[in-house]
């Protein structure tokens, strides 16, 4: 079984600015409570990597074995590549989901099936087919992503909330 890949997610920074609402470079998300896990691709399995490193091993922690339901994602897009996202769970807290990663993996899927599935929801596309996009636009990176998406519909994975237009009104409904 190959190993993931080691790479550290993007950090949001920066401050607000009013031109933001309409510079057509941003665009608008919504904030979930959850945890942040990067997917990897891996042909006929799939690492999800957290932004912790272990203290034993060095290397990003590892957690796919407790979250199964995210293998519909081999069908989706090719071997290489990596999704950023966000595991929610059903009740949208964060120590919902820190309690699921944190578990065995038997205990971890004995709860979902008990409270509801975990969903992971992708905001990014760093790596397609093995090819690093990360120095490409994010409006491209969307739109692969958004291609990958089109004609697929799995219950516990979906696309963030985003907006490039009417992004006030967009965190107006949010909120």
């Amino acid at each position: 079984m190959s190993e993931p890949l080691q790479i550290q997610p993007a950090v949001a920074r920066g401050r607000f600015r009013k031109e933001l609402w309409e510079d057509e470079e941003w665009t608008a998300e919504e904030k979930l409570d959850g945890v942040r896990y990067l997917w990897h691709h891996h042909g006929d399995h799939f690492h999800l990597t957290s932004r912790r490193v272990s203290v034993k091993t060095g290397q990003f922690v590892e957690k796919a074995d407790n979250f199964p339901q995210l293998g519909v994602l081999l069908n989706l897009f090719p071997k290489g590549t990596v999704l950023d996202g966000e595991l929610i769970t059903p009740d949208r807290k964060s120590y919902s989901t820190i309690s699921l990663s944190g578990s065995h993996p038997d205990r971890a899927i004995s709860l979902q099936q008990a409270c509801g599935w975990a969903k992971y929801v992708v905001f990014d596309l760093p790596r397609l087919a093995g090819d690093d996009l990360t120095s490409i636009s994010l409006s491209y990176r969307k739109s692969k992503l958004h291609e990958g998406f089109l004609h697929n519909d799995f219950p516990n994975v979906e696309l963030v909330l985003s907006s490039y237009l009417h992004r006030e009104r967009f965190l107006e409904e949010i909120l």
